[in-house]
């Protein structure tokens, strides 16, 4: 067996500078000029970690952060808006201009009559503090016999403020209620939250 050993490698009428692919040791790197738009190239020679300079399409899932939070809240009749300590994970963004999916699974209870909650979004951009970003309404109504009343409860967002790369973004969870006592991810019957943050190329 033969080994050919050479520097670079261009077709018959190039030049040695614009060489499209360039040997060191047992490294090939190819130029600017190689074109390989048409070629297949199979999944499993891909590896590595890709560089700060790619850029996904618009669409493109960029990351994904989860977070299970136990945080428990109980309160008497709260008044306004209330944040009950239900944080999203914080994120830093990786793509300028992309958007932010936001979810959140969680338990309420409520003790009393006539009840109602309106929970929002609240989002925090550079630690710069929480703005509230929407409103989703649930309104409850019970009859007088029963006083203790338990909710699921699913919120979901799309979030677009204009990010820069290295952003750091986070959400809270806000509710206002009429008067009665508030639970949220009871403690008694063991309830955890799940929140869903994705990165999204805009």
């Amino acid at each position: 067996m033969s080994n050919l050993f050479v520097d670079k490698i261009s077709g018959k009428s190039g030049t040695s500078s614009g060489a499209p692919i360039t040997l060191s040791g047992d490294t090939a790197t190819l130029g600017s000029g190689v074109d390989l738009s048409s070629a297949t190239i199979p999944a499993a020679a891909i590896t590595g970690t890709l560089g700060s300079g790619v850029t996904f399409p618009e669409g493109h899932v960029i990351q994904v952060n989860t977070k299970i939070d136990s945080t428990t809240y109980n309160n008497a009749s709260p008044s306004g808006w209330t944040a009950p300590g239900l944080n999203s994970n914080t994120i830093t963004i990786r793509q300028a201009n992309s958007i932010i999916w936001m979810s959140l699974n969680f338990n309420w209870v409520y003790r009393g009559h006539d009840a109602f909650a309106n929970f929002r979004f609240a989002e925090n951009i550079n630690s710069a503090g929480y703005t509230s970003i929407n409103t989703s309404e649930v309104s409850t109504h019970i009859s007088a016999t029963h006083n203790h009343f338990h909710q699921f409860a699913h919120l979901e967002y799309i979030s677009q403020p204009g990010f820069s790369v290295g952003d750091t973004y986070a959400v809270q969870l806000q509710f206002e209620c009429n008067s009665f006592t508030m639970d949220i991810n009871n403690s008694n019957s063991n309830n955890r939250a799940l929140w869903v943050l994705q990165e999204i190329a805009g």
